[in-house]
Order: C-alpha cells, then sequence, then structure tokens
C-alpha cells in the first residue's frame, strides 16, 4: 500500500518535481535541501521511496517529514519507469520535472524551467555540470559535460531527452513505457517529439551531477547503457549511431582473431605499422580533444581521454550487440511459436 508521510500545502502548484529514492542515502540530504532552497514560491517536491532499499534511505527521507512542500510516498520495488509514472499520478503542477537523486540543485533550477518552457516550448533539457571531481576519471567526465553543454549552447547539437513537460504531454503519451530502465527519458522525448512537440534547453547551467564512481562502476555503467536499449531499438529500431557501434563491435570481434593470424606470418612489420598507425590516431584524438573542450585540462587527463572514449565504446557495443542478438532472437521466437 502506498502511505503518505507528509502533505503539501493547499495552494496552487506550477511545478511539480518527481524523484525516485532506492539505495540514495548518500544523495538524500543533499539533494532534498537543495530543492527546498528553490526561488520559485508556487512548487511540490514528490519523493518516492522504494520499500525495497536496503540502507537508511528512508530515515534520511525522514528528516523532511515536517517540510511543506516535500510529499513522501513509499511504493513497492518496480522499475524505474514505473516509479516515475506512479509520481506523475500523485502531482499537481501544470510543468512535470523528472529529477536525478544523486544531483544538487541550484537555487534557480526551477525557476529557469518555469521561465523558459513559458516562452512556449513544451519540454525542457536543463543543462548541467559535474560535482566532486574526485580522480582522473571524473575529471575526464566532467570535461565531457563542458564540451556537451557548450555544443548544445551554439546549437551545433539538440538534445536527445527532456526532464521537464507540460502535464498535457504526459497525458497524451501515457508517460513512460514501462520495463524501460536505460534512456527512458529519451523514449519518452522521443514520442513527445513525433507528435510535433518542442523541445529547448536552459540558458545556463542550473544543477550539478555527482560524478564519483569508480573505473569499475564505470565500465558497468557502459556496458549497462548497451544492454538497455533493447526495449528502445525494438520501438524506434536501430540509430544511425546505433548502427556505427554494432558494427564496431562485429569489427573489431572478427578483427581480433585475424590479427593474430597475420601477428604469427608477419610479426615485425606488423608490429611496426601499427604501432606508427596508433601514435597518429591517438595524437590526432588528443588534439581533437583539446580543441573540443577549449578550455584548460591537465595534459595527463586530455592525454587520457582518447583510451577513455575506446574503452567506453568496447563495453557500450558489446552490451548493445547483447540486447541486439536478444531482440531479434525473441522476434524469431515468438514468429516460430506463431507458425506452429
Amino acid at each position: 500500500m502506498n502511505i503518505t508521510i507528509s502533505e503539501s500545502n493547499t495552494s496552487p502548484v506550477n511545478v511539480s518535481l518527481i524523484l525516485s529514492f532506492y539505495n540514495d542515502e548518500q544523495y538524500v540530504k543533499d539533494c532534498l535541501q537543495s530543492l527546498v532552497m528553490q526561488d520559485l514560491s508556487s512548487f511540490e517536491v514528490i519523493c518516492l521511496f522504494d520499500k525495497g532499499s536496503t540502507d537508511r534511505t528512508y530515515e534520511e527521507l525522514m528528516e523532511f517529514e515536517y517540510e511543506p512542500r516535500i510529499i513522501i510516498y513509499e511504493i513497492d520495488h518496480v522499475d524505474r519507469s514505473t516509479a516515475r509514472n506512479i509520481g506523475f499520478s500523485r502531482s499537481k503542477g501544470s510543468i512535470v520535472v523528472f529529477c536525478e537523486t544523486d544531483a544538487i540543485y541550484r537555487p534557480d533550477f526551477l525557476s529557469t524551467i518555469y521561465k523558459t518552457i513559458s516562452k512556449g516550448y513544451d519540454m525542457v533539457h536543463p543543462i548541467g555540470d559535474g560535482l566532486n571531481v574526485a580522480n582522473k576519471l571524473t575529471n575526464l567526465l566532467e570535461a565531457e559535460i563542458w564540451a556537451r553543454n557548450r555544443k548544445m549552447k551554439e546549437g551545433t547539437i539538440t538534445p536527445l531527452s527532456a526532464w521537464a513537460f507540460k502535464r498535457h504531454i504526459l497525458e497524451e503519451t501515457g508517460g513512460f513505457k514501462q520495463n524501460v530502465e536505460i534512456a527512458e527519458d529519451r523514449e519518452l522525448w522521443s514520442r513527445a517529439s513525433k507528435l510535433g512537440y518542442t523541445t529547448v534547453i536552459t540558458p545556463h547551467e542550473v544543477w550539478s551531477h555527482r560524478l564519483t564512481e569508480s573505473w569499475i562502476q564505470f565500465l558497468k555503467r557502459s556496458f549497462r547503457h548497451g544492454r538497455g536499449r533493447q526495449v528502445f531499438i525494438d520501438t524506434y529500431g536501430l540509430s544511425r549511431r546505433d548502427k556505427v557501434q554494432f558494427f564496431f563491435t562485429l569489427f573489431s570481434t572478427l578483427f581480433i582473431p585475424c590479427l593474430i593470424w597475420l601477428l604469427q606470418r608477419f610479426f615485425v612489420s606488423l608490429i611496426i605499422g601499427f604501432t606508427l598507425a596508433f601514435v597518429l590516431i591517438y595524437f590526432l584524438m588528443i588534439i581533437r580533444a583539446r580543441y573540443l573542450f577549449k578550455h584548460k585540462l591537465e595534459w595527463r587527463v586530455l592525454v587520457m581521454y582518447p583510451l577513455l572514449q575506446l574503452i567506453r565504446n568496447i563495453f557500450f557495443s558489446y552490451g548493445l550487440l547483447i540486447s541486439v542478438v536478444s531482440l531479434y532472437f525473441t522476434r524469431f521466437w515468438r514468429t516460430m511459436r506463431k507458425v506452429n
């Protein structure tokens, strides 16, 4: 049963924020304190506590029990998309914002979204930056965020997801698609965009994402993002980027045994050739990264960036390969069952 722990005030609500907490005890305090300090007057924060949590998330949430703008619900352990739909069904705002729990939000986060979407847009992608840079990996991730934000501001790339939606869009689309754990915001954004709804980014950074993961966590996340695209691919097919990643995986898988065979035949010549080619390509990638970031980066961080890209692409691609194979095997199996 869903239990309301506290009630918001009865004044009209312009914006509803929805967060789903699952084993997030280390994030609750900073996240909610930053949301309580928003400079927008009319908003509510709907917190969904997943009863499958095994840490002190519940106790941390109870520290905000008497905050009038925060409403806390207990829900059964469900996937991320279902949790967000539950939050939407409990919300009152004309604008609904789905937030991340491992982030800190600047005081003008909500007011900026509200002003931006009030200019006639339907969806808003709030841009952010990195927080708590603790090691070389997080330095690289933060640099990548800076570069992506700059390119969005310049208009050279467009956002591929949205956090904030006008309420009627969620009602028309039916909200998030169930059982989508990865890129669920992108999947919803894709359906809304096909209906003609417009997207805009915020004019400046309004939130900060915690960048504290280790290399092992980073590799697991890269693989999981590739593996989790099965539902997205089933609905929309392979995007151009997915096709590149997919064929990269097949090529690299076939290339390795061929390389081993060639090394046995032409060892010295191939070693020299591959070494020179690798050094040249790596040097060009470093120059590209320097141009891409356009701000001061430590050279040791800059030199590692191409390696980070390569490692991430490998793990993402193999996750994607498993996702595609699993999808087409499932389709084949369903077809065979219908025939029989």
